[in-house]
């Protein structure tokens, strides 16, 4: 598995394009970036921001970013339904742990947030505290795009 490693700077738009797919296909519709132009504001509030890109023929299937919030190093991981159970993503946080001492996230504690198909969305929660998280349970975020709760891992 090569993992390509980019500053958000050296985001090509495809990939860019790429990537925004993947977000919109994996997570919540309430999460949803309608335009180009508006995932590019997304990422261009993330100070630190290192991008981690899977991809196979071209065609990205797992993302993973890290960046700073808060005096803290946070996180974010996704990989496409389809390759997802593959032991992928527990690989590509590995990765990001051997250069962190603690990564911090927000995940998705229910199964209540639909996705853009109409389906209902999948909690990853057990794959992170299987991936040696902890939860940080007093620690939530819950308002009309997310219901959360934070997790942490430390070296």
């Amino acid at each position: 598995m090569e993992i390509t490693s980019l500053d958000t700077k050296s985001l090509q738009t495809e990939q860019l394009l790429q990537l925004m797919e993947l977000w919109n296909r994996e997570y919540p519709a309430s999460l949803a970036h309608k335009t180009l132009e508006d995932f590019e504001a997304y990422l261009a509030t993330l100070s630190y921001c290192k991008h981690y890109l899977l991809e196979e023929n071209n065609a990205i299937f797992a993302w993973g970013f890290e960046f700073d919030r808060n005096e803290e190093r946070w996180f974010a991981l996704i990989i496409g339904k389809a390759k997802q159970g593959k032991r992928i993503g527990s690989q590509l946080l590995n990765f990001m742990k051997q250069s962190n001492k603690q990564l911090n996230g927000w995940v998705i504690d229910h199964g209540n947030a639909t996705m853009s198909d109409g389906s209902f969305y999948c909690s990853p929660l057990a794959f992170y505290l299987k991936n040696d998280f902890q939860l940080v349970s007093h620690q939530r975020i819950d308002n009309e795009v997310i219901s959360a709760v934070k997790i942490q891992w430390n070296s």
